[in-house]
């Protein structure tokens, strides 16, 4: 697992290969589409205390991933100044795939959807290769 906090990272799921994206048409959605390195693709994780992370968008935006509404299962990610803290665990089985938790719960990023540009949302963790994120450095 090669996740450095301060440097930054292509997330990408794990059953798509799509990245997660922040949608240049309103600067706010999260999507997923297919990896192309560009700065909306780009997160940053911050060092946020007792293990958990705060993963902000590249794009000159300075937004920060959140979630747009309640928590609950396919509420939508979203970028907003609003830096709420996640934490990352590795897969027992590929040490390399990654669940990204919400705080303090059981919901993780879920990459639903099997075509490219459709939001990314959350959903309780159940282990399935949609919920697993590869995070490839950008920066070393």
């Amino acid at each position: 697992m090669d996740v450095r906090l301060g440097s930054t990272h292509v997330v990408v799921n794990a059953n798509t290969g799509y990245a997660l994206d922040l949608d240049t048409n309103n600067n706010k959605s999260v999507i997923a589409v297919p990896v192309n390195n560009k700065s909306n693709q780009q997160w940053t994780l911050e060092d946020a205390g007792d293990g958990y992370v705060r993963i902000k968008n590249k794009h000159g935006s300075g937004k920060y991933l959140s979630i747009g509404g309640d928590t609950q299962d396919g509420a939508h990610l979203i970028c907003s100044p609003h830096q709420q803290t996640w934490r990352i665990i590795g897969d027992t089985e590929k040490p390399n795939h990654l669940r990204i938790f919400f705080s303090g719960t059981q919901f993780v990023v879920d990459g639903l959807y099997s075509e490219p540009g459709y939001p990314v949302n959350i959903y309780k963790n159940n282990g399935g290769q949609r919920q697993a994120w590869i995070f490839e450095l950008v920066d070393a």
